[in-house]
């Protein structure tokens, strides 16, 4: 198979269709936030790399923690950073996960216990040792489910919306093999590149996680649209058969495709807010490192 400079851009556009239909309305809220919050960008050094993340919201207040999927940055939850029926209530914190926005972009970190690991050291910094509801939408939901694994002592509650977890379900596209050719690779986009990387690998980093679901103890929140033609509808079944009921709470929305952050904020605020209200339970140990 042959690709040529016509052909590399469609291949841009099969990978990249379905991302971004709502990227005018995230630009214009960045935009907002941005003017309105000339000091919300933030930086740390996590053993020598970046990890760039925005907040907004008094420091004092519960911590609220949103990780994006792939590609994106910090500004998919830009209408959020500036909901007051969160920051009234919340320090409400949107991290750029590791190779995007100001976390080393075009970096891909297929790990996702090392991309949780770096995300925890945002919640150590922001968090001054109280522990935050996590949120992860698509790729950013087995993130935020590992960041809870490891780091259990920082999560008292998790949201997964659409999260690709279950690794019976991931599915390597034809498309996805050439784009990981060298010269491929250089005539896309960073963001997309890193997209890729890191979804290649998804399915034996999922397998990894496997034994660790038992030991979460925070309570659950999982949003599923039925007609996500992204991440499959099976994902929140596989929740169902890894978490308790006890813990676990599902909410299945049909006629809803993949990007139910920016088609239903009133779902995932309901949901937050819900784990706000809740006190924190005792941490218990890690589950483990495999």
């Amino acid at each position: 198979m042959r690709l040529r400079a016509p052909g590399a851009a469609a291949l841009m556009a099969l990978l990249l269709q379905g991302c971004f239909p709502f990227g005018d309305s995230i630009r214009k809220d960045a935009k907002a936030f941005l003017v309105s919050h000339p000091d919300g960008l933030h930086s740390l050094q996590v053993d020598g790399h970046a990890q760039g993340y925005a907040a907004a919201g008094d420091p004092g207040k519960p911590l609220v923690v949103l990780i994006h999927g792939s590609p994106g940055s910090w500004d998919a939850f830009a209408s959020y950073l500036q909901d007051p029926d969160l920051t009234c209530c919340a320090r409400v914190v949107a991290v750029d996960r590791p190779g995007f926005g100001a976390s080393e972009p075009g970096l891909p970190l297929p790990s996702l216990q090392a991309q949780g690991d770096r995300i925890a050291a945002v919640l150590r910094a922001e968090g001054a040792g109280r522990p935050a509801v996590v949120l992860g939408h698509s790729l950013g939901g087995p993130v935020a489910a590992r960041l809870c694994m490891d780091h259990p002592e920082l999560v008292r509650g998790l949201v997964l919306v659409a999260p690709s977890i279950d690794p019976d379900l991931e599915r390597t596209k034809w498309i996805q093999v050439p784009a990981q050719w060298g010269w491929v690779r250089a005539l896309i986009p960073g963001p997309l590149d890193v997209c890729n990387q890191e979804i290649l690998p998804l399915k034996g980093e999922l397998r990894l996680m496997l034994p660790l679901w038992k030991g979460v103890r925070v309570p659950v929140r999982v949003l599923q649209g039925l007609d996500d033609d992204l991440v499959p509808p099976g994902n929140a079944d596989f929740a169902e058969r890894m978490l308790p009921p006890g813990l676990l709470t599902v909410t299945r929305i049909p006629g809803m495709n993949h990007f139910i952050p920016w088609s239903r904020p009133d779902l995932l605020k309901g949901a937050l807010l819900e784990l706000l209200a809740l006190p924190p339970q005792a941490a218990p140990g890690a589950a483990g490192r495999p």
